[in-house]
């Protein structure tokens, strides 16, 4: 069933695996598993909205990769508060969220998500499962727009500063909005940190969110 490869994918095969069924004991089956989406054949989203995701930040992983376009990817794919609030490129508040130039971001991400939402695509469907990934991606951006702003007068240490030029891009926000969802839903869930230590899910939930 839909509901048994997404139980193995998340919770054998990931090297943060563990303990329990805890869908299952939430009385959610294979056949209840839409979390209420609204969508046309919305069976068919919940099975490939996390593809749709991954193949989307994969297809602007390679173009980053064409030197003739990283010009254009620079302008419309990365953020920055000089560029949200002087040169009014509003768009980069989504676009930056599907853009990764280093492999290893782009694995880290695309790995996080893939076992973390798929849990909660199962719990909250495909759309509200994408309102939550563009909602947190979104707040993060914004968040980041407005650091440099928000520190320039306090008397904070220099590598906690940002300059309103320096360029952001990637999921992290979006992704760290999906772990917050999962650790939040089963905070006292047992994770086995790379199948051999055992961490409370809402210890490890917060210590990952706070290493970002």
């Amino acid at each position: 069933s839909a509901l048994a490869r997404h139980t193995v994918r998340a919770g054998v095969i990931h090297p943060s695996i563990w303990r329990g069924t805890p869908l299952q004991a939430h009385g959610i089956g294979a056949r209840s598993y839409m979390g209420g989406s609204q969508w046309g054949s919305s069976w068919w989203w919940n099975e490939n909205i996390i593809y749709i995701i991954i193949g989307a930040n994969l297809f602007v992983f390679v173009l980053w990769q064409n030197v003739r376009l990283q010009a254009f990817i620079h302008e419309n794919f990365t953020i920055s508060t000089r560029g949200i609030l002087k040169e009014g490129r509003l768009h980069t508040l989504i676009t930056s969220l599907f853009s990764h130039r280093d492999l290893m971001h782009l694995l880290a991400n695309m790995v996080t998500l893939w076992f973390f939402g798929a849990e909660a695509v199962m719990l909250l469907g495909a759309q509200r499962f994408l309102n939550l990934f563009m909602f947190g991606g979104i707040v993060a951006n914004v968040c980041q727009v407005l650091w440099p702003l928000a520190v320039r007068h306090l008397p904070i240490p220099s590598q906690f500063r940002m300059s309103p030029n320096t360029q952001g891009l990637g999921a992290s926000g979006a992704i760290n909005a999906v772990v917050a969802y999962s650790i939040l839903t089963f905070p006292n869930r047992t994770v086995l940190l790379y199948m051999f230590f055992p961490v409370p899910a809402a210890l490890l939930g917060a210590l990952f969110l706070a290493k970002d």
